[in-house]
């Protein structure tokens, strides 16, 4: 039986930070209201493709590298430790974040629910872990292995991790990803940013075009684009994605731009009034 290995996923999104001990991207509900928050999945840069290539993501987005929070089995451990995958910088901090939370009695249900559980690996006997730390017959010890000095973690601004972008493009059709545009279907809003509810201060640059109008690719007019905003986007829109409007006009999500474009490819000057 293979050792349960906790997957954490998040959405990718923009504008960069060092964080060495700060919060980070998404978040793991203990199942107690307490929240353990971890790096979003972005490309720093160390890939031109597009799609960017998932096994060079600052936060691996498959199970690489994965949590094993608790197992009876050596030979578990030891296959998890031969398979760890060397990438990017040594934050040791992080290390030890996870190390002391999976210590922590504040994991105590989010254990409790894989505990026994068909296919977890994790045994019943680990329904009551992590113990209390006032239990006097529990000794808690963290073992820590780095492979040098503690250097950095890079992260996002928070504004870039759960929002919409300033980048919009006029897609083919209305499911299309964001990703597959060209340069001459896409258009960066430069105002209105801090008047969302008032579309008629907008202006975006057409890119390709290399010219300035208020309203985005896609429309004919200002009145066009407006009435499309006051109509509200077409369809459902899908988690992590920006809203579509008429004429296939999506406003893209940070998550959308960096699910596929590292972040030396989305470079801009983020506004005064979102940093």
């Amino acid at each position: 039986m293979l050792a349960h290995k906790l997957k954490i996923q998040t959405e990718p999104p923009l504008a960069m930070r060092r964080s060495e001990s700060q919060a980070q991207n998404r978040q793991v509900n203990s199942g107690a209201g307490v929240y353990y928050d971890h790096v979003s999945h972005f490309s720093y840069g160390g890939s031109n493709d597009s799609p960017i290539n998932p096994d060079v993501t600052w936060c691996f987005t498959g199970d690489q590298n994965a949590i094993i929070p608790h197992t009876t089995s050596e030979s578990d451990l030891h296959n998890a430790i031969n398979d760890l995958h060397a990438y990017g910088n040594t934050a040791i901090d992080m290390g030890v974040k996870w190390g002391v939370a999976l210590l922590d009695p504040s994991t105590k249900s989010l254990i409790a629910s894989l505990a026994g559980a068909s296919g977890s690996g994790v045994p019943s006997v680990a329904a009551g872990r992590p113990e209390q730390f006032t239990q006097s017959d529990v000794l808690k010890v963290l073992v820590l292995m780095t492979d040098g000095e503690n250097t950095q973690q890079w992260d996002l601004y928070d504004h870039y991790k759960n929002n919409l972008s300033f980048v919009w493009a006029n897609l083919d059709n209305a499911n299309d990803l964001v990703s597959g545009s060209n340069l001459w279907q896409t258009s960066v809003q430069t105002q209105g940013l801090s008047t969302p509810n008032n579309y008629t201060d907008d202006q975006f640059f057409w890119s390709y075009y290399d010219r300035t109008r208020n309203y985005p690719l896609g429309y004919s007019s200002q009145s066009e684009y407006v009435n499309a905003r006051n109509s509200g986007p077409i369809g459902t829109v899908p988690a992590g994605q920006g809203p579509t409007y008429a004429n296939n006009v999506r406003q893209a999500s940070w998550q959308e731009l960096f699910a596929t474009f590292s972040y030396r490819n989305v470079n801009f000057t983020p506004a005064p009034e979102l940093t």
